[in-house]
């Protein structure tokens, strides 16, 4: 979402679409308004539901036993950023974050003089050194602006 919303100008996005209704509804707000938006959505929090139970099959509603089950899912959704030689981890729901809940924000883990790749791996993999007792299943994002 972060992405797509950063580079709304370049995508054509549907009228009747729940993401051109987001644009519409936060494109006045502040940051902290915007912020607020999007973490109290219940249409958002449907659709990452939806996304992160699809692998299993199962079809998820807002006042299903399914839908608290996920609040306490380890299904997450990350997307890590290279933008003037730094990587950025995007989302609400970082991996930096799994023990210790669900957080917002951007995470700066600092200067990739390496091949983006390269430096997005190592940050991954030491996360998962870190945490190798842990199950953990998620979705990976990667992008390359320039």
């Amino acid at each position: 979402l972060h992405v797509l919303l950063n580079f709304r100008q370049n995508l054509t996005i549907k009228k009747d679409s729940l993401m051109y209704q987001m644009i519409e509804d936060s494109k006045n707000l502040n940051q902290e308004q915007m912020s607020n938006y999007f973490a109290e959505s219940k249409a958002l929090k449907l659709v990452h539901q939806a996304m992160a139970k699809k692998k299993l099959g199962k079809e998820v509603s807002e006042d299903s036993e399914q839908s608290s089950e996920i609040e306490e899912s380890n299904l997450h959704f990350t997307v890590f950023i290279h933008k003037d030689n730094i990587i950025y981890e995007l989302g609400r729901y970082t991996i930096m974050k799994i023990l210790d809940g669900r957080s917002g924000g951007v995470i700066n883990y600092g200067r990739c003089d390496s091949k983006f790749i390269d430096g997005a791996f190592k940050i991954i993999e030491k996360i998962f050194s870190n945490h190798s007792d842990k199950l953990m299943d998620f979705s990976l994002i990667s992008v390359h602006v320039e």
